[in-house]
């Protein structure tokens, strides 16, 4: 029956993936390189940090530690990246030191973070919150997700540079860490 149930909600969001991707593309069959990206339909634009915050359970600057996989059904994958927390913000239920995983959808998509790059020598602040099944127990996972697929920055030196085009958040953070504690502000 969970089964059923799970297949139905992957079937569903699979069909509202490919009406977009038609829609997006003038139903043009043709990918690779030079194709059109597509425009994702997000619930949420954000525009601060404020805005994430409330969205997310956990703020943390994090390694890749070189893992990544792809789940999910063929017409809706996902990437899966492993990452080791550096620090995490005080308030959050992750601690620096965990490993987590992330997960994101793969394709084309213009206005949402591109998968993350599993490169160890890659640093990234991310605001996340568990990813819950689709089922009607909503049970987590043990992976998370990127709050409104726009809240990731790669880091740069004392910063942070938005890794989402098509946000409204700032381009830029400044980052500061402390025994494990992250704290993050806008530039």
């Amino acid at each position: 029956m969970r089964t059923a149930a799970r297949q139905r909600s992957l079937a569903a969001l699979a069909t509202s993936l490919i009406v977009l991707t038609l829609a997006a593309t003038g139903c043009d069959a043709g990918r690779g390189e030079n194709a059109e990206k597509e425009e994702l339909d997000l619930r949420n634009y954000f525009g601060t940090l404020s805005e994430l915050e409330v969205e997310s359970t956990d703020v943390v600057k994090a390694t890749p530690t070189g893992e990544s996989r792809t789940e999910g059904e063929p017409n809706l994958q996902f990437a899966v990246t492993e990452l080791t927390v550096d620090s995490a913000a005080v308030d959050g239920t992750v601690k620096a030191g965990e490993s987590i995983y992330i997960r994101q959808p793969v394709g084309q998509f213009s206005n949402i973070a591109p998968v993350l790059d599993p490169d160890p020598d890659t640093s990234y602040i991310a605001y996340i919150k568990p990813w819950t099944t689709f089922e009607s127990d909503h049970a987590y996972t043990g992976q998370f997700v990127i709050v409104g697929e726009q809240g990731v920055w790669r880091v740069r030196g004392e910063g942070g540079v938005l890794a989402s085009p098509g946000s409204r958040l700032p381009r830029r953070i400044a980052i500061s860490e402390s025994d494990g504690i992250l704290d993050v502000s806008a530039r």
